[in-house]
């Protein structure tokens, strides 16, 4: 009988030992499924197909369509070649040289022409050497006098170099985000040395002659009712250098014909209340963004001016990524991406019928309404459906609590159908930057960053007008040099709503514009 109770008490000792061995492993398992989803994840998110350029086939289904061909589709009509009628010709003639029969020698005669054009850029530096004249009276008359033209406009005092430097520096730097050092290397293979400190202390001294312009912004998206926002980080080395955070964040605040760029070095409502705090003064306005925190302060401190309206991208991006971090989970996102494509197929049949501004709708428009307003409710009555089978600690509640929580902001674009279901605007608008962010690393002082927000503005809002960045300097840094180095006292006149349409018509790029 001892020996059966020690027997037993042995094995309920292996047992117990074997039991937390089998509670290790299950947790490695689970910690290394973790890990592995996550690796997935950053991986997509590092290498992978964007979500948004995933394309859905037509039934709505989950399996996805062959990309799109760049250029022109088959069966669509082509353009043809641009005349370009407002380059200039400089015309060459080629003589073939012996005209004379080999026989006789008798020269022939000339049997008119063929002629071939090229399109030819030739870029070149060189030297602008300005030549002025004095006069003096010959006469008797006293006293005597001395006639001369004024000098020459020069941008800065105490520089050799001329307007069209300055406006490649700053096109190339702020409007094509070259790094501010590939700019000297450029200039030397059009045998052009400068270096690059020259054009990077130069920084500080323009921020006063583009700050007025952003002021007008301000002005201008004040009266605005529908508004994009987001941000994107940036770093500014100085600080780095100082012993401070480099980190830094470029903010974008976009409406229909202005774009206004800030670079601060927190992410907090704070920083949104710098960008953001001049609107939905005199009128509420729909302030479209993800749900980041700090919108989500800057309306509730400031309820009567601000309207959220959460972008429907960043939930289809939820649904998408889980399938991407758990294989097994992916049906389940496919199919919540097809419900959010249904939702976004309704909103388009809807603006297609939409007249703006009109006292009443189509019967059309009426029909696609109370449709999108169906689809929306069954929508989210599977919301609840599903949230009441899955178990607590199930991962798929997620993204399905995330669309209770902000289902007020995603309902927004169904009672006004101006308001779009995403915030792709704002996101496209800082694409430029980002991408020269990846080569730059982002500005190197504090100038710097505040040059960039500045031009990243002006050149965004002219961008929204279709107009050319260079033909604008052209005429803008003119005018500063005339005003001795000075911003020209009306900055509306500058910008795409103020100016003159004849100053816009020269500013406006004559290159066709993509969709």
């Amino acid at each position: 009988l001892d020996e059966t109770e020690r027997e037993n008490a042995r094995l309920k000792a292996r047992n117990r030992k074997l039991a937390k061995t089998k509670e290790r492993l299950d947790e490695t398992e689970r910690e290394n499924a973790r890990l592995k989803a996550r690796n997935r994840k950053l991986v997509q998110d590092k290498f992978g197909r964007k979500s948004e350029r995933a394309r859905r086939s037509r039934k709505g289904g989950t399996e996805r369509e062959a990309r799109r061909r760049r250029g022109r589709q088959p069966g669509s009509l082509s353009h043809g070649r641009t005349p370009r009628e407002d380059l200039p010709v400089e015309v060459e003639v080629i003589e073939p040289g012996e005209c004379r029969c080999p026989n006789c020698g008798k020269p022939y005669a000339r049997n008119g022409e063929k002629v071939t054009e090229f399109v030819e850029v030739e870029v070149r530096a060189y030297k602008r050497r300005c030549r002025r004249p004095r006069y003096r009276s010959t006469c008797s008359c006293a006293p005597k006098q001395e006639v001369i033209a004024p000098p020459a406009p020069r941008l800065f005092a105490n520089t050799p170099y001329g307007l069209s430097v300055w406006n490649w520096f700053l096109t190339e730097t702020y409007a094509l985000h070259r790094p501010l050092r590939s700019v000297p290397r450029q200039l030397s293979m059009l045998d052009f040395e400068v270096a690059p400190g020259t054009l990077g202390d130069s920084v500080k001294r323009f921020v006063p002659l583009f700050a007025p312009l952003a002021d007008a912004i301000i002005e201008r998206q004040a009266t605005a009712r529908i508004a994009h926002g987001d941000e994107t980080s940036w770093r500014v080395h100085v600080r780095g250098e100082e012993g401070e955070n480099p980190r830094s964040w470029l903010w974008v605040c976009q409406t229909s014909d202005a774009v206004r760029m800030i670079i601060d070095p927190s992410r907090s409502a704070a920083a949104a209340q710098k960008l953001f705090g001049g609107l939905g003064v005199d009128e509420p306005i729909y302030l479209v963004c993800d749900r980041y925190s700090a919108y989500k302060k800057l309306a509730k401190d400031l309820p009567d001016r601000f309207a959220l309206v959460y972008c429907w991208a960043h939930v289809r991006r939820d649904f998408m990524d889980i399938g991407v971090g758990r294989p097994d989970m992916k049906s389940f996102g496919d199919e919540w991406v097809a419900k959010i494509a249904t939702l976004y197929g309704g909103n388009a049949e809807r603006s297609r019928h939409w007249i703006s501004g009109a006292s009443g709708q189509t019967a059309a428009f009426d029909e696609a309404q109370r449709k999108l307003e169906s689809n929306l409710g069954t929508f989210f009555d599977d919301v609840r459906r599903q949230l009441d089978d899955l178990p607590e600690e199930a991962p798929q509640r997620k993204p399905l609590q995330s669309l209770l929580r902000h289902r007020e902001g995603l309902e927004v674009f169904v009672d006004n159908p101006a308001v779009p279901m995403d915030n792709n605007l704002a996101e496209r608008a800082l694409r430029g930057a980002a991408v020269g962010r990846k080569l730059s690393f982002g500005s190197f002082s504090e100038a710097g960053a505040q040059l960039a927000g500045l031009l990243f503005s002006v050149f965004g809002t002219l961008e929204l007008a279709g107009l050319s960045p260079r033909h604008w300097l052209r005429d803008y840094l003119q005018a500063c040099a005339e005003r001795g180095g000075r911003a020209p006292e009306e900055a509306h006149a500058w910008l795409p709503w103020g100016a003159d349409p004849g100053r816009v018509r020269a500013w406006r790029n004559q290159l066709p514009q993509g969709p």
